[in-house]
């Protein structure tokens, strides 16, 4: 196999190292962003995400209580 230059053999980039379980890595607000996305601007879509509606308002509303 060839290696990346300046990186051991088997030594990954640390930008594909995963965030411990638990901690945000980006993935869950932008899929809340694109189903509240789909709520407000195509309200007779369906989709199979929007079965996690209500806990994507509920992280919503954490949001806005934890900036105020």
């Amino acid at each position: 196999m060839h290696g990346v230059r300046g990186r051991a053999s088997g030594e990954r980039h640390p930008r594909l190292e995963y965030p411990p379980p638990g901690e945000d890595n980006g993935y869950m607000a932008a899929m809340d962003r694109w189903i509240l996305h789909l709520t407000s601007k195509h309200p007779d879509a369906e989709a199979p995400c929007l079965t996690y509606l209500p806990e994507a308002r509920a992280r919503l509303q954490e949001r806005r209580d934890a900036r105020d």
